[in-house]
């Protein structure tokens, strides 16, 4: 019973790097325009996008694409989105609006947090690490046969998922190290939780349950934990979404959307 139980919370245990933010459109520049994503990462380990923009989706770190600034491409999301449906089995499935935002909101939230690691000087990834999470990713939707295939359906590379890779390497290694001690789950929260009965397992008699609620309780801790980090490091990095897949603030008679959370500004994460 516990090796099923611990199934049941397995899976969210990966929301510890699947990061949720909202932030939103612009027409994208001429192809000819190329990204360079420099990690500062080892030469060696680094992985580089060369590609076209062939559709421009977010920057990070600016209003428009610059030295500084992180781009978000809508091959990026559908790739994110993807591999999401895949993970359920579903593979010739076209992504809903909503899941697509979902996928773009990850994305950038995963690449916030690989901003402040890098602004941080946080210790880059090793290419064992980057290959544990292309693994990882093959695994999550049924091996690498499968994902060659996703890969030739979306026209998408290798290379795409060695970058998507890299940067969950660096949110891991980064989240591991600043977030020792932000799950800590006691006897007495578990009873609590417990009795409260707002978790997966209500109904099920507590010392069958008691292992599976803890993990639960631990990812749930983690989750509110990172939201405020986000928020907080949302109010510090310019994210300027350019194609909102799913409308959530007001627009302005421009089509842009008005003034929000992604305003500039300033915030005390990760700040030394």
């Amino acid at each position: 019973m516990q090796s099923k139980l611990g199934t049941e919370v397995c899976s969210t245990r990966v929301r510890l790097v699947a990061m949720a933010m909202a932030v939103g459109a612009w027409s994208a520049p001429p192809a000819s325009v190329s990204i360079a994503r420099a990690q500062d990462a080892a030469p060696e380990n680094r992985v580089v996008d060369t590609r076209p923009v062939e559709a421009l989706v977010a920057v990070v770190g600016a209003r428009t694409p610059s030295g500084g600034s992180d781009v978000v491409l809508l091959s990026d999301v559908e790739l994110v989105a993807a591999l999401a449906l895949a993970r359920g089995g579903a593979t010739d499935v076209r992504p809903t609006p909503a899941l697509l935002q979902a996928a773009l909101d990850q994305i950038v939230g995963e690449v916030l947090i690989r901003r402040e690691a890098t602004r941080l000087g946080a210790v880059a990834p090793t290419g064992e690490e980057i290959a544990r999470q292309s693994d990882a990713i093959a695994r999550s939707i049924g091996g690498q046969d499968v994902l060659e295939a996703l890969l030739t359906r979306h026209h998408a590379s290798a290379a795409e998922i060695g970058m998507l890779a890299e940067r969950r390497a660096i949110v891991e290694r980064f989240l591991s190290a600043n977030l020792e001690g932000a799950s800590e789950v006691t006897e007495a929260d578990v009873e609590e939780a417990y009795a409260e009965a707002a978790h997966p397992f209500a109904g099920r008699p507590l010392e069958e349950v008691r292992e599976a609620l803890r993990a639960w309780l631990r990812v749930t801790l983690v989750d509110a934990y990172v939201a405020r980090w986000l928020t907080t490091l949302r109010g510090r990095v310019e994210v300027n979404v350019l194609r909102p897949f799913v409308q959530t603030e007001p627009a302005t008679t421009d089509g842009t959307p008005a003034a929000g959370p992604h305003a500039g500004g300033t915030g005390d994460v990760g700040s030394r």
